[in-house]
């Protein structure tokens, strides 16, 4: 059977295949990235009882959860998590500069929800200081 032959009996999709290999085309396409690759998936980081201790008395030196998360390289809910299980009493209070933003961005209209988007902080606890704030100048 000759080749002319061969390659007429093939389907459409085996006929292409065989005009990219001739072509060096399909050498090139095997070659590169793979479409929809997966990201690897980030391991998770167990701490050892060391690393707790470090992170509870880091926490209680006057850290914040976002520091520890980046230095401890773990999501900051699991630092909370930590700090919870080991019966710390978590310092829920926003810093001076973080009250008056959030008094700024209220009188602009800015609802708790984007408030908190903004100053990275849960909008209830962003509620609760605006309304502490507002009966204290009543």
């Amino acid at each position: 059977m000759h080749r002319s032959e061969a390659l007429a009996n093939l389907s459409t999709p085996a006929t292409s295949l065989v005009r990219m290999a001739n072509s060096g085309k399909l050498q090139a396409l095997l070659a590169g990235p793979v479409r929809g690759e997966r990201r690897s998936i980030a391991s998770q980081r167990r701490l050892t009882e060391m690393d707790r201790t470090d992170l509870v008395a880091s926490y209680r030196t006057g850290r914040t959860v976002d520091e520890l998360a980046v230095a401890f390289e773990i999501n900051r809910q699991t630092v909370m998590k930590h700090l919870r299980d080991a019966g710390v009493i978590m310092r829920n209070v926003i810093q001076e500069h973080e009250l008056m933003e959030a008094l700024k961005l209220a009188e602009t209209g800015l609802s708790a929800n984007q408030i908190g988007i903004r100053l990275r902080r849960d909008p209830k606890t962003i509620r609760s200081v605006l309304a502490r704030a507002q009966l204290q100048n009543v």
